[in-house]
């Protein structure tokens, strides 16, 4: 439990000042959120083709409620939702080398920010290779090679449920109903990516992954 409310912002310059040299890579992710490889079979081997850049910026894979008012606790998210937006939102999320100083703490930074190298100020680039600076995205969807599955609403009651609780770095929530439509709307294609994980994943949530002899 963490004593601040709003408290998203200062959670993560606690975990910056206490644990940030645990780990190489970390990215700030919500619990609706998941990084799904397209080509790789993992995080760690796409991680490979960007060791030498401080910050790197993924997009998300908006979906929508599927027409599910409810969502059934019993199921996997990425199994009951799969409705998306068409494209890539130009919002997304980062993966942070923890080798790099962050230059400055911000409400928005889970979503992108600039380190601080030999003096100079270098903002991320992103999965395709282009820097990203002054809020302008630059990429082809058809080269993606990664997506942050974002499933914003879930079930209508999850949105709901959502709404009421406020946001984490703001404290008011901004998620009206208004908003949700204008999400929901946009989800005329359906993707499937995250699917060839699932099998995989039961087995091993369930403790039966088989072993090769």
């Amino acid at each position: 439990e963490w004593p601040e409310v709003p408290g998203q912002l200062t959670a993560y310059k606690n975990w910056y000042e206490k644990y940030r040299f645990e780990t190489k890579w970390v990215s700030f992710l919500d619990l609706d959120e998941f990084i799904c490889p397209l080509k790789d079979s993992s995080i760690d081997s796409w991680l490979l083709n960007f060791n030498k850049y401080p910050v790197v910026k993924m997009y998300w894979q908006m979906f929508g409620t599927s027409g599910i008012l409810a969502n059934d606790d019993n199921k996997l998210v990425t199994e009951q939702y799969l409705n998306s937006w068409g494209k890539l939102d130009t919002v997304g999320k980062v993966f942070y080398n923890t080798e790099y100083p962050i230059g400055c703490f911000s409400r928005p930074m889970m979503h992108g920010f600039s380190v601080i190298h030999l003096g100079f100020k270098i903002p991320p680039i992103n999965q395709f290779g282009y820097f990203v600076k002054w809020d302008i995205q630059r990429f082809n969807h058809m080269e993606r090679t990664i997506q942050v599955n974002h499933y914003w609403a879930r079930g209508f009651k999850s949105y709901e449920d959502k709404h009421k609780r406020g946001s984490a770095a703001y404290g008011a929530s901004w998620k009206t109903f208004d908003k949700f439509q204008w999400h929901e709307h946009f989800n005329t294609s359906s993707n499937y990516a995250i699917v060839r994980f699932i099998t995989e994943l039961k087995l091993r949530m369930n403790g039966n992954y088989p072993i090769n002899d």
